[in-house]
């Protein structure tokens, strides 16, 4: 009888697995702590990465990023299609021997069909499009714009007693000395295919995602210190129990006094969602309030006024803060409009799909051909035309 190393062996070293075979080794890693496999993937990991004809360039991007998660799937509905997305990301609580395992799965696939993915690249990638970066355009007091990706290092701007310092994808507002009695107004705006991070004047950080927009003082003096938000960013306010952060979206208010959060209100979703991550946040809309607990998200829409608070999965809703995409049983109208925005492409659509549920993670590292041969499944087929997706 095979003991329980020799099978694994076994199966590594097959050039096909069957189905039974495939779903042992799942199990395997599911429900034990994996240490024959880690000590046999750690040799089959070196060997490889020594060997650079096995590892295609759009897969080594995803080795560096480590493990997301291997499957998205849920059961709850049996009926709608699904997919797995063998995509990765870096946790600090991951080994090597999971990374290697993953990893493998992943240049099998890609060895046994490599003609098959080629052509479908072909396909995909008429015209290939690279993700996103750091850029944006910082409007000053007087109107006067700076394209910040084409500004050096360095002090940008004075605003009033403020001084403005760019460094490496982060804008600095440091205030010094006695602030001027006018009140100065920046905003600092993310095109499609861009993102940034800011610190406010009293060390408040926010990264701002794809499309978005954030007006703000470039020196707080009154009760509150109040901002507005168009698209979506991710707070990291300093405490200052005596005077309150305001987050003005959409005519709606996020009050705190010192805490992490992230707030989605692109004009083209349906709703406002406030996710608490530490802290306390209060969301008003009207005369409605709500308070959130960290791990709630309230939901706000705007078209029946509706406000609910629900449970969510941190992980997933500040991924694109770490560099990913991340879906949880997500429709393909919704993962569109997230690429949309971080590859600045338009969408067009030849067949609606409204059936297929998306689960899993995607490096935002990946360029667009990359992401939407992973998204390739059930039907759903995908075109770049210039800047235009199309939806077969």
């Amino acid at each position: 009888m095979i003991n329980q190393p020799g099978r694994i062996k076994i199966l590594l070293e097959k050039a096909e697995w069957t189905a039974e075979e495939e779903q042992w080794l799942l199990n395997y890693l599911e429900n034990s702590d994996a240490s024959e496999l880690k000590e046999l993937m750690q040799k089959l990991f070196s060997d490889d990465l020594e060997n650079t004809k096995k590892i295609a360039p759009s897969i080594s991007e995803r080795l560096l990023i480590g493990i997301h998660q291997r499957t998205g799937i849920s059961q709850k509905n049996e009926k709608a299609k699904q997919v797995r997305l063998w995509t990765w990301r870096m946790a600090a609580a991951c080994v090597v021997g999971f990374l290697a395992f993953s990893t493998y799965l992943l240049l099998r696939n890609n060895s046994n069909h490599q003609t098959a993915q080629t052509q479908a690249d072909n396909k995909v990638a008429n015209k290939d499009v690279k993700p996103g970066s750091d850029k944006a355009v910082l409007t000053l007091a007087d109107g006067s714009t700076i394209m910040l990706e084409d500004t050096q290092n360095g002090a940008v701007a004075k605003q009033g007693n403020t001084n403005v310092v760019k460094l490496n994808g982060k804008l600095d507002y440091n205030a010094s000395g006695s602030q001027t009695p006018e009140i100065l107004y920046n905003t600092i705006a993310t095109p499609r295919g861009g993102q940034y991070e800011v610190q406010l004047p009293d060390g408040t950080h926010v990264w701002l995602n794809a499309a978005s927009s954030l007006r703000f003082p470039t020196a707080f003096t009154g009760i509150n210190r109040e901002v507005e938000l168009t698209g979506e960013a991710f707070f990291e306010v300093a405490k200052n129990k005596s005077i309150p952060f305001v987050v003005n979206v959409q005519h709606n208010k996020v009050t705190v006094l010192g805490t992490h959060f992230n707030i989605n209100a692109y004009s083209d979703e349906k709703s406002i969602n406030t996710t608490l991550l530490e802290g306390s946040v209060k969301f008003n809309a009207g005369l409605q309030e709500k308070l959130l607990k960290p791990g709630q998200q309230s939901v706000f829409t705007p078209a029946t006024a509706a406000l609910t608070v629900k449970p969510v999965d941190i992980n997933q809703v500040i991924a694109w803060k770490n560099g990913f995409f991340e879906f949880d049983n997500t429709d393909l109208a919704t993962i569109m409009r997230q690429i949309s925005r971080w590859y600045d492409v338009d969408i067009s659509y030849q067949t609606r799909d409204s059936k297929s549920l998306f689960g899993g993670g995607i490096s935002r590292k990946l360029n667009l051909s990359e992401v939407l041969h992973l998204l390739e499944t059930n039907g759903v087929h995908f075109k770049i035309e210039n800047k235009k997706v199309i939806v077969l």
